[in-house]
């Protein structure tokens, strides 16, 4: 039998209050399946980006460079919260991928690479980094400068 208080501690965390922490992930629970995600976002983009033109996924915006911006915004998000601590390696590590994967453009016949497309995905991404590094240490519950 589960004591009162232990039933009343779990429902006061699930209404906001109590000692409900423990209901809680942990933050390197968080910051661990931010990071995976992260890593899993740069190979649907690495996987897109080398796959032939016809099999590339598409928006139904039908505006390439949006797409560009959005799914590299995305992936600059991801880093830049699950790295926080390392804003500005993530920062040059999204950049630089987002330029070499614009290069194996040139391993595919029907693709090509093209400097636009590159800035587009590094700025994109670049932005994605230093937002998800600022909405990471605002939500933190140790502040950190």
């Amino acid at each position: 039998m589960v004591p009162q208080h232990a039933r009343f501690d779990v429902l006061g965390s699930l209404m906001g209050g109590g000692f409900g922490h423990a209901l809680r992930p942990s933050r390197g629970a968080f910051r661990t399946a931010v990071r995976l995600l992260a890593w899993l976002t740069l190979i649907v983009i690495l996987v897109a980006t080398v796959s032939p033109l016809d099999d590339r996924p598409h928006l139904a915006l039908n505006d390439a460079n949006f797409e560009r911006a959005i799914a590299f915004t995305t992936l600059g998000c991801l880093f830049g919260a699950g790295y926080r601590r390392h804003w500005l390696l993530a920062l040059w590590f999204v950049v630089l991928a987002a330029i070499c994967l614009e290069l194996a453009q040139f391993l595919i016949t029907d693709r090509h690479a093209r400097i636009m497309d590159a800035e587009v995905k590094a700025i994109a991404g670049g932005l994605g980094v230093v937002m998800g590094s600022l909405i990471a240490q605002m939500t933190s519950r140790s502040p950190e400068i």
